[in-house]
């Protein structure tokens, strides 16, 4: 019986020509495992995604169980690699491509389906070259790894087809190409559960849209850790604006109309709501418990990407207002030590509070429990004679096996290290119950397991100790979010255009 490897590649391509056509692409099997796709360079592309299947055809225009996001190119191609498949004769292998193309004026998309490859010999060594694989037809496909059915618009000259491309069912004789891929060299960078060659890009976005199959929305009330006052997911609080990613909190009120925290019907954030917790997606006003009075936006990689180590930087400029803060945290993807209480942990690349007397204070760390003892345990406190909140800076954490390297525009401002036994010896203190799963992990238990990328913006609740001047609210108190509704007469003047979180770009790489 057949066994078939099915890949689908999408491609972006930015070209001032009045047309594109997308190019054959290369397959070649390496030994003793794995193969690579690669398409030629071309003047204006700027990201190629592969996705991939084992054992089954696409049904439609369906993500695959193999994904990358390829952000730039090597030696003139841009190419998937992929290490964990062995191959044996008859496996036949099917991809798909899209072309983005930009004529100057529009985006036009190209597209081929049902490109196959067939293996009719296994190489002996990775200097063998693997055939050529053209097929026809094709539909548009996602960007980002799993996640829904590629959309099938079309502008421009999209959609076109070709009939005349060969499929291949017995090998061609490879061309004396020199193999010129650069060495892999070792890394303990995870991607998506795979392994990752030192210093490669791994993750790469510069939000020139939001795609869905990227970027999951959160819709959901704000809860545990931080119990912020926020609904995040409703009204214009996250869009894309001449590049960049734009999240923006907005007082309830001034949407839904005077009294919205107080509507005896509640809200249910129904079929939208991504939570699983019910109180995240139903909530009523009783008596002192209102509805948030804040709208905000939060948005993760959890549909496509995650990471174990590696160094991530974030170009970002900060908001500014009483008691918002944004949102650049590194997230647990699976919480497997725990979902509450940070029991997995947290890594905050960049906290800076919007108030006028604490933007000169830059939190970096980590999180290990939620009391004011825990948080001042993991997380470090920069000062400078600056407004963190008032330009663009490059926030970076550099996270290994035994260490978490914060730094801001390339200055190292914070190393953390596991102290002797591990945060789970420091953690017993501050978060006991997950402290004892720690030790079942390494050294840096929970900053063992993989982590998506958290942006967005928060405004009070627990991320403000109760010492913090001025703080209307305490902690603890029932009433906390209903006192802080209460004095928007002394935050709310504070807000402003330059209350939006601005995020120009994210890279990430394997160390």
């Amino acid at each position: 019986m057949l066994k078939y490897v099915v890949c689908a590649a999408l491609l972006i391509h930015i070209s001032n020509q009045q047309g594109y056509n997308i190019p054959h692409a290369t397959v070649e099997i390496l030994h003793p495992k794995g193969f690579t796709i690669s398409i030629p360079d071309h003047p204006g592309i700027k990201r190629v995604i592969f996705h991939c299947k084992v054992n089954e055809e696409f049904d439609g225009l369906e993500d695959g169980s193999f994904a990358d996001t390829i952000t730039s190119p090597e030696n003139s191609r841009w190419t998937f690699r992929e290490f964990s498949h062995r191959f044996q004769v008859g496996d036949i292998i099917h991809y798909w491509l899209q072309v983005n193309y930009f004529d100057g004026t529009k985006t036009s998309k190209y597209r081929k389906e049902n490109q196959v490859y067939v293996v009719n010999s296994v190489p002996k060594n990775n200097a063998n070259k693997g055939n050529k694989g053209q097929g026809n037809k094709g539909n548009q496909g996602n960007h980002g790894n799993k996640g829904n059915k590629g959309n099938h618009g079309n502008q421009g000259n999209g959609n076109h087809q070709d009939t005349d491309e060969p499929v291949y069912t017995t090998k061609p004789t490879p061309l004396p190409i020199p193999d010129t891929t650069p060495a892999c060299n070792f890394s303990p960078t995870q991607v998506n559960g795979r392994s990752a060659c030192s210093g490669q890009l791994i993750f790469e976005e510069n939000f020139e849209d939001l795609v869905t199959t990227r970027w999951q929305t959160e819709v959901k009330f704000a809860d545990d850790p931080d119990y912020e006052f926020v609904i995040y997911g409703l009204g214009h609080t996250t869009y894309i604006e001449n590049g960049q990613l734009r999240v923006k909190p907005l007082f309830a009120e001034e949407q839904f109309g005077i009294g919205f925290v107080n509507s005896p019907a509640g809200l249910d954030l129904g079929v939208n709501c991504t939570s699983t917790e019910p109180h995240e997606c139903v909530q009523k006003p009783v008596a002192y418990f209102i509805l948030p009075p804040i709208l905000s936006g939060r948005i993760n990689t959890r549909p496509a990407f995650s990471f174990l180590y590696g160094r991530i930087d974030i170009r970002a400029k900060l908001p500014e207002g009483d008691w918002i803060y944004p949102e650049l945290f590194l997230t647990p993807k699976k919480f497997e030590y725990g979902s509450t209480e940070y029991s997995s942990g947290e890594i905050r690349i960049a906290f800076v509070p919007g108030n006028a007397n604490l933007d000169k204070e830059l939190l970096t760390g980590i999180l290990l429990g939620t009391s004011d003892e825990a948080r001042e345990f993991g997380l470090r406190k920069v000062k400078e004679n600056i407004s963190w909140n008032k330009d663009f800076h490059i926030f970076s954490v550099i996270w290994k096996p035994d260490s978490i390297q914060f730094l801001a525009d390339g200055k190292n401002y914070a190393n953390i290290y596991p102290p002797p036994g591990g945060f789970a010896n420091a953690g017993a203190k501050y978060n006991p119950d997950a402290a004892a799963k720690w030790k079942t992990g390494e050294v840096i238990a929970p900053f063992d397991k993989e982590m998506v990328i958290t942006i967005g913006v928060g405004v009070g609740g627990h991320s403000f100790s109760d010492s913090t001047p001025g703080k209307p609210y305490t902690n603890l108190e029932g009433q906390a979010q209903h006192k802080f509704y209460k004095a928007k007469d002394t935050w709310l003047p504070t807000w402003s255009q330059n209350s939006e979180l601005i995020v120009d770009y994210i890279k990430v790489y394997a160390i």
